[in-house]
């Protein structure tokens, strides 16, 4: 946009050109104007002659000449038009410059007031800001005397936060000497009016912690000069912080002494000891205080006094209630309890030891998760309280306390388990080389020492081998408990009959053999004289006994001869002599199942011989042979040895058996059937001892056989037991007359026993 001056002067110059033109145009118009009128004629009118031409020239004169005059009117028309047009381009130009100077004016004084309205606004909020801020504000200036020392201030300004820190209103303030409102600023303060004047003076800032005894408040106080001689303060109330610091003060030396407690309680890994040293380093901590360390008994309802100082020294191994008391409570809740007045507690337990006890704080010990005890701390001073500090440190003192107990407890279990692990470890290894039945050594053991032997020993060695002889028999006929007690009878022989140098093994289920160290054959001679004396007594104490056994011995009496041939030759010459005595070990082993057999109380009475006539009657009067009605006779003796291998205490049981008791009381025929085949002269019974309780109807046992398929033998022996059973005395029921015990073998007749041979028998036995 051109400037107001560089277009007035083209304007200017623009007119001027046109004035210019216009006279010229004038000009031009009255010279043409005075030539026409001077010479036109005189050059003209002598070309016409007559007036008609005379007349044609004049108007065609006057004709031109209004032709030219329009012209040059035409042409200052046209000069003026320019002129008017510039003219009324200048006045649009010169209308649209003022209307945007109006608007750029208009602009200007609306940022003026707009940077006005921010500024007061500004100006209000700082001094909102001012007045509300929550530090102490305060401007003032120093006054000094004439060697320029500082000796007062003067204050100019302060807000609302400095008038609650000095209590005062600005107008008591402002203008007023600082030594005139607080004297005490020249004399107690006057470290503090030197900092001021040196701030205002130097102009360096400071900033420092100030305690105010007018106020009994910190301050953290900056201040700064804006300008020589003048000098800003900023008054930060800190004193929450500094109560705080003292607190965290008190509670670092607090601490410090903790550690230094507590850096014992680690190094205790005995329980017993720990619990000691857990009370006194708590009583260590608070002079004149006294502790106690309670533990729950092992019945769940008492608490113990385990461990105790001072006062409470004397009273350890105090048992008292569990379920009341601050034991009680503190157990109960997991927390620390404070007691202010132990002697006001309404709960408090009647006990004399605690009379004079003031102040007390419960502490839980806890350990593997649970509340494993009690820490007391105890002040029997009049007016002694634990302080909250005091209470924290206790606190925190149990939870390490805790630790340490914990870790004890963790050190006794471990040990517990180390030790159970070496148990368990010597166990396994001692199972490893030793039988678990008889303990001593296995074939294992005896293996391996053979081996060492051969490959190291001096002198010779004897090997000697046992076999017990019907263990088998014994296992399935009275059961493996008595088969188990006859190992072990024969291990504790052994052991009697050798020395303890010697090496004792059972290397198989009925197999033992001896190692003997500097054998010689007089040793080995002995040794089995020593074992046959033993069995022999052992036979003799117990006539139930049925041990016997076979041995076979080898000495091998250098270096040179192999150990496992040795081993060979004595097991070889065991088995040849269980040869030859294997018949009459038998016969012997059978015997005393008879003899056991024999002893049994309803047998004594005579039971085996009224038997046998019932059965020789009743097997003639079927004519049968001879050898059957023999047969019989032998039957009717040993139907029931398999009941040497049934308890005592089940055969005699009054009153009526239970399934279990069936049960164990049915496996006596099988049983039997074991033995008889073992003994030559009684395997040809040996089936009708395993039959003899089937019945007519099928319901017996073992094999559940019906009608004729029993054999006759065991019929007639089910028919004369029963008619014997209920006709003599037994101790499971009432004895029967002959009347009532022929009704009963009736009644059974078809089910339990053949009715033909019940109708005979009843016909042999005439009623009394």
């Amino acid at each position: 946009m051109e400037t107001k001056t560089t277009l007035e002067m083209r304007t200017a110059s623009h007119s001027k050109l046109i004035s210019v033109s216009a006279v010229t145009i004038t000009g031009l118009y009255i010279t043409v104007s005075i030539l026409w009128i001077l010479f036109f004629d005189q050059v003209l009118l002598p070309w016409f002659s007559d007036s008609e031409q005379l007349f044609l020239y004049t108007n065609a004169k006057y004709l031109a000449f209004s032709a030219i005059t329009a012209l040059f009117l035409y042409a200052l028309i046209q000069c003026h038009s320019i002129e008017i047009d510039f003219i009324a381009k200048k006045l649009c130009t010169t209308e649209n410059e003022n209307r945007q100077m109006n608007e750029t004016t208009q602009l200007e004084l609306m940022e003026r007031e707009l940077v006005e309205e921010a500024l007061r606004s500004s100006r209000t909020r700082y001094q909102q800001l001012f007045e509300h801020m929550m530090d102490g504000f305060s401007y003032q200036q120093i006054i000094t005397d004439e060697s320029g020392r500082p000796v007062d201030f003067v204050f100019l300004e302060i807000n609302c936060a400095f008038e609650k820190i000095l209590n005062l209103k600005q107008s008591q303030v402002i203008g007023q000497r600082a030594g005139k409102i607080f004297p005490m600023i020249q004399s107690s303060h006057a470290d503090l009016l030197q900092l001021f004047g040196t701030v205002a003076l130097t102009g360096q800032d400071n900033r420092f912690d100030y305690y105010w005894e007018n106020t009994r408040r910190w301050f953290s106080i900056a201040a700064y000069s804006p300008q020589p001689g003048y000098f800003v303060t900023l008054f930060e109330d800190i004193t929450k912080r500094k109560e705080a610091e003292s607190k965290i003060k008190i509670q670092s030396e607090y601490l410090r002494s903790l550690n230094e407690v507590t850096f014992g309680l680690m190094n205790r890994l005995k329980l017993d000891e720990l619990l000691s040293v857990i009370v006194a380093r708590a009583t260590s901590l608070l002079s004149n205080s006294s502790g106690s360390l309670y533990l729950p008994c092992d019945d769940g309802l008492n608490v113990k006094l385990v461990a105790a100082s001072g006062a409470q020294l004397a009273h350890v191994g105090l048992i008292h209630r569990k379920d009341r008391g601050l034991v009680h409570q503190v157990m109960s809740t997991c927390a620390p309890v404070v007691l202010k007045d132990y002697q006001r507690w309404e709960q408090r337990l009647d006990i004399s030891e605690f009379d004079t006890a003031r102040a007390i704080v419960g502490l839980p010990l806890f350990a593997d998760d649970r509340v494993y005890g009690v820490l007391q701390v105890e002040f029997y001073q009049p007016g002694r309280q634990f302080s909250e500090e005091e209470v924290e440190v206790l606190n925190r003192y149990a939870r390490l306390a805790s630790i340490a107990l914990d870790n004890a407890l963790l050190y006794k279990k471990s040990l517990t388990e180390i030790k159970e692990r070496q148990n368990v470890e010597e166990k396994l290894k001692h199972m490893a080389l030793h039988d678990g039945l008889t303990n001593l050594y296995n074939r294992s053991y005896f293996e391996e020492e053979l081996h060492r032997l051969d490959r190291r020993r001096s002198g010779a060695v004897g090997i000697i081998i046992c076999d017990v002889d019907g263990l088998k028999l014994v296992n399935d006929t009275l059961g493996h408990a008595t088969g188990d007690q006859l190992l072990i009878n024969v291990a504790e022989i052994l052991r009697q009959s050798f020395r303890e140098s010697d090496v004792i093994a059972r290397i198989g289920g009925d197999e033992f053999a001896v190692l003997l160290f500097n054998a010689s054959l007089s040793i080995m001679e002995k040794g089995i004289d020593r074992i046959r004396a033993n069995v022999k007594q052992l036979n003799e104490q117990s006539k139930k006994s049925l041990l016997s056994f076979s041995s076979g011995w080898a000495l091998s009496n250098t270096p040179a001869d192999s150990l496992g041939n040795t081993f060979k030759e004595a097991d070889a010459n065991m088995y040849r002599k269980k040869l030859h005595q294997s018949r009459s070990n038998r016969s012997a082993m059978v015997k005393t199942l008879i003899q056991s057999m024999e002893s049994k109380d309803y047998l004594t009475d005579g039971h085996a011989d009224r038997l046998q006539k019932l059965a020789v009657k009743l097997a003639s009067a079927l004519r049968l042979p001879a050898q059957t009605i023999s047969s019989i006779q032998l039957l009717a003796k040993f139907h029931d040895l398999g009941k040497v291998g049934i308890p005592d205490t089940l055969l005699t049981k009054e009153g009526k058996l239970t399934e279990t008791d069936l049960t164990e009381l049915h496996r006596h025929p099988e049983i039997g059937y074991r033995i008889a085949q073992a003994a030559p002269e009684l395997l040809p019974i040996a089936d009708f001892i395993l039959k003899h309780h089937e019945w007519w109807d099928g319901n017996g046992y073992p094999f559940g056989l019906a009608g004729e398929s029993i054999p006759i033998e065991c019929r007639i022996l089910s028919i004369i037991d029963a008619f014997d059973a209920m006709t003599n005395h037994r101790p499971y029921r009432e004895t029967f007359s002959i009347e009532k015990a022929h009704a009963e073998l009736k009644r059974c007749a078809g089910t339990q026993f053949d009715p033909v041979l019940v109708d005979l028998f009843i016909s042999l036995q005439p009623p009394q």
